[in-house]
């Protein structure tokens, strides 16, 4: 049950109107009308005296948080596509909010509206900028104080980049301080103790787990090397880099978003939109590979509704086009018709 719904229920059994409601609390009745609709929600500070005037507490007033499963969440973000395209960034916006406030202690949602969010700026007038990139801290801020530890670094780490992103360096290198330092020698010792321990299966998933980590590491580090080869205008050093990334992927397939990256970045560096766009084919072609043989003890995720090879090439393509790194693409007509193909 959504909040808009536990608060009429208890409106109603208590016999009051809404104007009497609205009374008690101290606002107006066309903002309890609001609650109820789901338009909008209760200030977090009404939410004790509100609880107590509805004779229930704020954990019972605040049951309605349920979780999201993987089809919804896609959903979703399809819907806060569609809604910034045909009726703007701030109905995008207020959209998120809404989302946010109907699942507050969902993490995994958190974030990816935080990153949504992110990805409007292009569309979004400079002067309101910033109250938008205080929501956007403010959601990461909350997500990093999560109990799901996994889901808390993720947070933590993605403010980092949004502080970066944003030049806000004295706020970023705060941040770092904060992110707690991955020592691969260190996490190697649970593979060996399973190993030692003669429970091979488990050394096989915990070893198969960090391999993994690993990998992300080097290509991330050599994602950094290859943005700092192009900032410094050396586009062979930047292309050595993007290389060796691509030759560790294809001796360990695993789809790395950061080799991706690097490649694409070199592409528009040398202004070779149509490189980038025959990079950009050869991930799609390979979305559906199976799992490489050196991960063949780890489990993949799966949704409660498996998406189509051709629905998750198209979700690929959408976040291309809605990341303004990604402008200089526009200027192919390759990658036009290629998002034609897939009727974006």
């Amino acid at each position: 049950m959504h909040i808009d719904q536990v608060i009429r229920e208890r409106r109603l059994a208590l016999g009051l109107t809404q104007e009497e409601l609205a009374n008690k609390i101290g606002v107006s009745a066309p903002a309890v009308s609001k609650w109820e609709k789901g338009v909008s929600y209760p200030d977090i500070t009404l939410l004790p005296a509100l609880a107590r005037i509805l004779g229930t507490d704020v954990n019972t007033l605040l049951t309605f948080s349920v979780t999201m499963d993987p089809e919804e969440s896609r959903h979703l973000y399809e819907k806060l596509m569609t809604t910034a395209k045909d009726a703007g960034w701030q109905a995008a916006v207020d959209l998120a909010e809404a989302q946010i406030a109907h699942y507050p202690s969902m993490n995994s949602l958190q974030l990816m509206i935080a990153a949504f969010l992110q990805s409007l700026k292009s569309q979004i007038p400079e002067a309101d900028w910033p109250s938008v990139y205080q929501q956007i801290v403010a959601i990461y801020q909350t997500a990093e104080k999560s109990t799901d530890l996994p889901q808390a670094q993720v947070a933590a780490q993605s403010l980092f980049y949004l502080y970066l992103k944003e030049k806000d360096f004295d706020a970023a290198e705060k941040q770092l301080t904060l992110l707690p330092p991955e020592v691969v020698a260190y996490n190697a010792m649970e593979p060996k103790l399973k190993l030692q321990r003669g429970q091979l299966m488990d050394a096989y998933i915990s070893g198969e787990k960090l391999l993994g980590t690993g990998l992300g590491a080097v290509s991330l580090i050599l994602n950094v090397l290859t943005q700092v080869g192009l900032a410094d205008h050396q586009l062979a050093v930047a292309k050595r880099y993007a290389d060796m990334s691509q030759k560790i992927d294809n001796l360990i397939p695993i789809s790395n978003p950061y080799t991706l990256e690097a490649q694409l970045k070199v592409a528009e560096a040398s202004n070779d939109p149509n490189q980038a766009v025959t990079i950009i084919k050869e991930v799609l072609a390979n979305l559906n590979q199976p799992q490489p043989l050196v991960l063949q003890h780890l489990t993949p995720a799966k949704s409660k509704e498996q998406v189509s090879l051709k629905e998750a090439q198209r979700q690929l393509l959408q976040i291309f086009t809605a990341d303004p790194e990604m402008a200089f693409l526009q200027k192919s007509p390759s990658f036009q018709q290629l998002l034609h193909e897939y009727n974006l």
